[in-house]
């Protein structure tokens, strides 16, 4: 979650909605909740403190991550360097959050799932979503046109 511009960004777009957001790192929470406070959406932006979806128990209608998916070991650039390397990297091929979260949707049946990811990751997440029925998965591209993200719809 880092700055909490994400889900203030959906706040305000989606004035009726309500919204929790996790982070593993108190130092995110405690810098998202001065964001949430300074734009008003404190009491339609909960924040809870765990590892992925562990923290939240209730319905989840549509679930938006912008989890860490860079490969373990990988050389950043130096305009990266302010960012904790948790925040980064996923793992030791890097989709192991990403998939993580994708199991947990279907676990879950969460109807809506749109997540960031790296641009080389297209091809793994489809394959490991390959045998999934009644799923519809759109991928996206950033301003560069790089594949960035994709949305999971039931």
């Amino acid at each position: 979650m880092g700055s909490g511009i994400i889900s203030i960004m959906l706040a305000k777009k989606f004035k009726n909605a309500k919204f929790i957001a996790v982070d593993i790192s108190q130092d995110a929470l405690d810098i998202a909740k001065i964001n949430i406070d300074k734009f008003g959406l404190e009491q339609r932006i909960e924040l809870r403190l765990g590892s992925l979806l562990e923290p939240i128990t209730e319905k989840i209608d549509y679930l938006v991550s912008n989890p860490p998916y860079i490969e373990d070991g990988v050389m950043l650039e130096s305009n990266l360097d302010y960012e904790p390397q948790n925040a980064l990297f996923g793992g030791e091929i890097g989709d192991e959050i990403i998939k993580a979260l994708l199991d947990e949707v279907l676990k879950r049946d969460i109807k809506f799932f749109s997540c960031e990811m790296g641009y080389d990751q297209k091809d793994k997440i489809t394959h490991y979503l390959r045998n999934r029925e009644g799923r519809e998965l759109k991928f996206y591209k950033d301003l560069a046109n790089f594949d960035r993200g994709f949305t999971l719809k039931a």
